[in-house]
């Protein structure tokens, strides 16, 4: 990780360099254009001032004495560090002279070239001075000053043309962009350490600050940063050592309040391993007196200890169902505490579910006859599943006995339909009273009905849809739930179909 001083330092040079580099860049421009500007004024004044001594050398000495007329132009040229060129031309376009030619040596009997560019034709036969930039052969940059010649009596036959490099400006540049290098390094060497030595002012409490945090998060709350200013580092300081105060007493607390949880949650562990022994314990005892009386009531319902009148017969129903009644919670009992100790287990077998379907509605049968309600199965012939027949039929049955506790008029409807592929949708509906929406998440809840209310109204213990949700958990299978209130309820689940 990138230390801040560091970072700082880098930002304060970098913001160093972009200011030296646009400084130079101004300054750059500024100085091209002073020299370009210096350049035209010089030449302009050295044409004027030089254009007659040329002329008049050039027709007294250049065709009788080429040597002293080199020697004018040399002088001449020597007082302008800026011109490098001279060409003395007639208005006809014939270069009479160039000042190459003293570099070359060519002789006096040369052939006259004649000037192809008509815009520098037209400059020559002009009365008037004139400069602009041109571009030579070879793509070379010069000013370029024509300046014409007029005898006293005011004939015109000569213009000379002065060309100026701008050599001078490579070296300008050349000369700025070092010193711009120079100061660059130095200012930012400078700025780099004095940036350096501000960051290591801000940073050095950042980082004790940052040791003590990373203290705090291996345990040590024992930490308090010694930061003597009166800036925001000093507020953070004094936050931080406030806040490692607070952490530690609310981690003590904390600590303490998770220790009397585990007392709490160990104790309630406790009660309810003894309410399970007691309910296990309980059910036990119940089932067998219970077992006992449903006996000897079927024993008396056959007349097997003499006969019995009608009211006797219907008296002697309503303590059967009862019976079954209670039989039926103590079976939710037992098999809620064998959930509760993890010992469900299921024995995954292939059989026929209709079969499983009709006997179910059977054994319901005298419940949906009291209430008067119907039963519609809808569930086609040769649908073998995989599961374990005998926890599937306690699911219906559950399912069921719940459809008919919530609902007063109407009926209940089975469906077993394939899904097209490896799976059968088995779909337990009714015409009751509903589940209203913020309660659907509770219906598979243990000793839940609702409202309190319900169990009273309803019967029950409220184990039913846990223990269907607990075996359908076993043979991981998922069930849903559907219901508008008012109109009735609908359970969904699927089981694989089996094959061959």
């Amino acid at each position: 990780m990138k230390s801040l001083k560091l970072k700082f330092a880098a930002t304060i040079s970098l913001l160093v360099v972009i200011i030296l580099l646009v400084n130079a860049a101004a300054t750059l421009v500024v100085r091209n254009r002073q020299m370009r500007q210096e350049i035209a004024d010089s030449g302009v004044s050295f044409a004027q001032m030089t254009v007659a001594p040329l002329c008049q050398g050039y027709e007294l000495y250049y065709a009788s004495g080429y040597y002293k007329f080199r020697e004018i132009v040399s002088n001449l040229m020597s007082m302008n560090r800026y011109v490098d060129r001279i060409q003395i031309l007639d208005i006809n376009g014939e270069i009479k002279f160039d000042s190459r030619d003293l570099e070359t040596g060519a002789l006096l009997g040369r052939e006259k070239p004649l000037v192809t560019d008509p815009g520098l034709m037209e400059r020559v036969k002009r009365l008037d001075i004139t400069w602009q930039e041109v571009t030579l052969e070879g793509g070379a940059r010069r000013l370029e000053i024509v300046t014409p010649y007029v005898e006293e009596w005011g004939r015109h036959r000569l213009s000379v043309r002065y060309l100026a490099s701008f050599d001078a400006l490579v070296q300008l540049f050349r000369n700025t962009l070092l010193q711009v290098l120079l100061l660059t390094l130095v200012f930012v060497l400078l700025g780099a350490a004095l940036a350096y030595a501000a960051a290591r002012q801000i940073t050095e409490p950042i980082s004790r600050l940052t040791v003590a945090a990373r203290e705090m998060g291996r345990g040590q709350l024992e930490q308090a940063v010694a930061v003597r200013s009166d800036d925001e580092i000093g507020e953070l300081a004094q936050n931080f050592n406030q806040m490692a105060l607070q952490l530690k007493e609310n981690l003590e607390a904390l600590a303490e309040s998770y220790e009397q949880l585990s007392q709490a949650n160990l104790e309630l562990r406790k009660l309810d391993q003894l309410k399970s022994e007691f309910i296990a314990n309980i059910s036990h005892e119940l089932r067998t007196p219970l077992t006992a009386i449903a006996g000897y009531a079927d024993y008396l319902a056959m007349e097997k200890l003499g006969p019995l009148t009608d009211t006797q017969h219907n008296g002697l129903e309503v303590m059967r169902r009862n019976i079954r009644r209670l039989m039926r919670q103590i079976k939710e009992l037992l098999d809620f505490t064998t959930i509760e100790a993890g010992h469900l287990a299921v024995e995954i077998r292939p059989f026929d579910l209709k079969p499983l379907l009709d006997e179910v509605a059977d054994t319901l049968h005298t419940e949906l006859e009291k209430k008067k309600l119907w039963v519609k199965l809808e569930v086609p012939e040769g649908v073998r599943v995989l599961a374990d027949r005998e926890r599937i039929g306690q699911v219906m049955d559950n399912l069921i006995i719940n459809a008919v506790k919530f609902t007063s008029q109407g009926g209940v409807t089975i469906r077993a339909a394939p899904q097209g592929g490896d799976l059968v949708r088995v779909t337990v509906s009714d015409t009751g009273i509903g589940i209203p929406p913020d309660s659907i998440h509770k219906v598979f809840a243990r000793f839940q009905q609702l409202d309190g209310s319900s169990t009273r109204r309803y019967g029950g213990v409220g184990l039913g849809l846990a223990i269907v949700k607990s075996i359908l958990d076993a043979h991981r299978v998922e069930i849903g739930v559907k219901s508008v209130l008012g109109q009735g309820t609908e359970f969904v689940f699927d089981l694989p179909l089996a094959k061959g």
